[in-house]
């Protein structure tokens, strides 16, 4: 495929959904008890870095140290692993700019480069105290807001709600 406007909204759509399912990987996992999840067993932390694929590149990163709170720093905010929602919001950031050339910012790239700022400057552990889950509900919100944003800037045109609502006759 030509490396055009058409395949950065391929790989601004895989960015975006990596960074939402890796939000949502997460939220399943500490629900609204994220004491209990953050004390839980080896095996599950494995299980969790290897179904994101993560698990060599976090033994690498961390020397077979699995800690709760390192995974979720891995998974959340490295810069270098393709898979945590911060390299995957960037990436994003990077094809939308692509995409709109030349042009100021538009209303997905101001909402991106939000989220994105305010996924890069934070600490993982004021998170974990303040409380995981409502912080990964943000987070997976925001992603979404930036998709519907995205779809409204360059996709919809005048387009009714109702052609999505099952309508009976």
């Amino acid at each position: 495929m030509s490396r055009d406007d058409g395949w950065r909204f391929l790989l601004l759509g895989r960015m975006l959904e990596r960074a939402e399912m890796t939000c949502r990987l997460l939220s399943v996992r500490f629900g609204r008890s994220h004491e209990a999840a953050l004390s839980s067993d080896l095996h599950y932390w494995i299980a969790v870095l290897k179904s994101v694929s993560a698990f060599e590149a976090y033994l690498q990163a961390h020397r077979a140290q699995i800690e709760p709170q390192d995974v979720l720093e891995f998974l959340l905010l490295s810069r270098e692993f393709p898979r945590s929602v911060l390299f995957a919001l960037r990436a994003s950031e990077a094809e939308l700019v692509r995409v709109g050339a030349g042009t100021a910012p538009s209303r997905p790239e101001r909402l991106l480069g939000r989220l994105r700022a305010d996924l890069e400057f934070m600490d993982i552990h004021e998170v974990v105290e303040n409380g995981l889950p409502p912080a990964l509900d943000a987070l997976q919100g925001g992603v979404l807001a930036v998709a519907e944003a995205v779809e409204r800037h360059f996709f919809r045109a005048n387009a009714l709600p109702e052609l999505h609502v099952y309508e009976s006759a």
